[in-house]
Parts: C-alpha cells; structure tokens; sequence
C-alpha cells in the first residue's frame, strides 16, 4: 500500500485566491484518503468520489489554478514595471485560446492531472461531455480575463519602453517633455547604457539628472500598483460590531480609496 506524501491538507487561513490552487493540489494528491476518511464516517459526499467524471473535473481545476497560480506569482516579483506585466497577461491571454484550440483536437498535454481522469474514464460519452465542459470553462476565462484586462492603445506610453526607437509623431507629451524627448532620443552616451540596465534602472537614475522633467513622467508611468492580497479585517469589524460608523465622515476622511481587484 502506498503512503501519502501529505499528512493534513490546506486550509484557507486568509483570503487569497493564490491559495486556491495549492488546497486543490493537496486535495486531488490525498482524494484517496479522503475518499477513505469519508467513507468510515458514512459522509454523503464520499459518493463523489465513486465518480470518475468528478474527479476529472477536480483534476482540471488543478491543473488550470496551477496555471493561474504561476501567473500571479510571475505578476508579483519584484522589479516589474507595467509593460512587462502587460506581457505577460496578453501571453496568459493567448495561451487560453491556444489550449481551447488543442481541446478541439482532442489534445490535453497542457492538462496532465485532467489528462490522467479522462483515460480512466469508461465512455466516449462520458469523455465527450468532460472534453466540452472544459471547453466551455476556458471561453468563460478568456471572457473574464478580456473583461479584466481590456486591450488598450497604450502607443502613447511606447516611448518610455524605447525612447531611442519611438516615433516622436505618436507621442502626446507636453512641450518641455516632448523637447526632453528629442535631446534623449539622440543622446548616444545614454543610448548605450540603456540596453544594460533595466527599464526602472534607466529612467530613475541615468536620465533624472539631465532629463528630469521627462524623467518624472516616464516613473509615474512605470509605477506599479502593487496588491496581492485580500485583507477584510477592518471590513469584518464593521460588520460584527455593534456601533453605527459615521460612514459619512469616514468617506470624506479618506482621500485615496483603494478598489478590489479579484480576479475570480
């Protein structure tokens, strides 16, 4: 008999979606035990795992909060300036449409742990309806994710990326930053140190001295907006205190309101 690599699974200790997808791998790692734990207490869920097409589709969900999950993580490192993020989000984007355009060729390499359920499972129908549910979720990401990251022109902000390279007709910058641009644009001394430092690098110390004006608006651009978490302890409070807040005046006390931005 084998002995399971984990002893206890994961619990949600905060609300953060990354978390999601390490309770699924734990979970689908121990689904035998827990089948087993479940079946000794004669729990109604532990028919569930009689059904080979639920464990599947727990499987794909494994597979594709891993996906999520490395993404997000990808987006937190530090150092990230707002174009690199933006890359890496269009390429998420376009591998969705690639994985629904392999699902259509009966294709599940990108799905390893989906994969594995689908050949255990004993009708073609069977596997028909789990190959079209997964289909079907992927079409509802792409969806939420276009909705979340909407394409925008950002051409406009192309010349902080490559000051060197740009088109100076697509840029909209005032008259001092747009004659700032000019002179940096045929600096070769900056020219030549741009391609070995980093973008944040670059614009934060090799240009400010003699580029300053510019300079500031090309860090306003590339400042990241850093969240990585849910916290609803001040909103939990709230909610279970007995006091009335003066919303009101706690509105107008605040000045910079922050927005969630949960994906899912």
């Amino acid at each position: 008999m084998l002995v399971a690599e984990h002893l206890q699974l994961l619990y949600h200790s905060e609300v953060r979606w990354l978390s999601r997808g390490n309770i699924l791998i734990r979970f689908y790692e121990l689904k035998e035990e827990i089948a087993a734990y479940l079946s000794e207490t004669n729990s109604l869920y532990a028919e569930l795992f009689d059904s080979k097409i639920w464990l599947a589709h727990v499987a794909y969900l494994v597979d594709v909060f891993e996906h999520l999950n490395t993404l997000n993580l990808s987006l937190q490192e530090k150092g990230h300036n707002k174009f690199e993020q933006s890359d890496k989000v269009n390429a998420f984007k376009k591998k969705i449409a690639l994985w629904e355009n392999r699902m259509s060729k009966d294709r599940l390499d990108m799905f390893p742990n989906a994969h594995h359920e689908i050949l255990q499972l004993d009708t073609v129908a069977d596997k028909n309806a789990l190959k079209s549910s997964i289909t079907a979720h992927l079409g509802k990401l792409q969806s939420r994710f276009h909705n979340y990251f909407p394409e925008t022109s950002s051409e406009d902000e192309q010349w902080v990326r490559d000051p060197f390279g740009i088109d100076l007709d697509n840029v909209a910058l005032p008259c001092n930053e747009e004659n700032q641009l000019i002179e940096l644009s045929c600096d070769q001394t900056l020219k030549k140190k741009f391609g070995g430092v980093s973008l944040s690098h670059f614009w934060c110390s090799s240009v400010t001295a003699e580029y300053s004006s510019l300079a500031s608006q090309a860090i306003k651009i590339l400042l990241p907006k850093q969240r990585n978490r849910l916290d609803t302890e001040h909103d939990l409070r709230v909610a279970l205190s007995t006091i009335v807040p003066d919303f009101e005046s706690l509105i107008r006390s605040k000045k910079h309101p922050q927005f969630s931005h949960e994906l899912f």
